[in-house]
């Protein structure tokens, strides 16, 4: 273990072979096959036909034209320490209308955003088991959330409250209310709680959610053996 045995971040797991493995093995479930010979010969294709080859051969559950990107991140959570994973957070915030339909890919024939597939999805994977007892991960899922087609303000406490907004938020485009953060939104009563997902998983299963969901990493129990 890097972290226990070296004190070092969990991120630096990234400089071993087997990391990117994981990553190879992530692109070749989820993205489809024709992307990456498409883009090692230099050809141009439009979408569509990309994505009529893909459902002609059963390829990749995501867009066409999605590609992967080298953000990857690494953690451990150590509940003897007392630690915890990310709080709640979107994994991409757009600011404006604008912006929100731009991280969405347009569709023929859909034009409700958010219907359309998304142009940045996370692949989650468990190394060891993500149980209650060390750190799982909790989701509020899309249609509880009234931010996930809505802005990402957090302006939580006095020192950022105010009166009056003209961040975007909701289906108007505006709001003319005060700062709440973003959980208090997606949970105004003690029935909305009900709607928070735990998703536990064992070493070597993973989960794939969008840009848009709200999702956190929970506190591991220091009392568990």
């Amino acid at each position: 273990d890097l972290e226990i045995s070296h004190r070092l971040p969990a991120t630096f797991v990234l400089l071993f072979d087997e990391a990117w493995d994981l990553a190879r093995a992530s692109c070749e479930a989820l993205m489809p096959r024709h992307a990456s010979s498409v883009e090692r010969e230099g050809t141009l294709e439009t979408a569509a036909s990309r994505k009529k080859k893909n459902e002609d051969d059963g390829g990749g559950i995501l867009h066409p034209l999605m590609k992967f990107n080298y953000d990857v991140l690494a953690w451990h959570i150590d509940p003897a320490r007392n630690q915890a994973g990310f709080s709640p957070h979107w994994d991409r915030q757009p600011h404006t209308r604008f912006d929100l339909q731009r991280s969405f890919y347009p569709e023929e024939g859909e034009e409700e955003v958010g219907r359309q597939q998304a142009k940045y999805v996370t692949h989650w994977v468990a190394l060891t088991d993500a149980t209650p007892e060390n750190s799982r991960l909790y989701v509020i899922p899309r249609g509880f959330d009234p931010d996930y087609l809505g802005g990402d303000d957090d302006f939580d406490g006095d020192k950022h409250c105010k009166e009056t907004s003209l961040n975007f938020h909701g289906s108007d485009g505006y709001r003319n209310e005060k700062y709440s953060d973003p959980l208090t939104r997606a949970l105004p009563t003690k029935q909305s709680y009900q709607n928070i997902r735990a998703l536990p998983r064992k070493a070597g299963q993973s989960l794939v959610f969008t840009h848009r969901i709200l999702h956190w990493g929970s506190k591991g129990n220091p009392h568990s053996t």
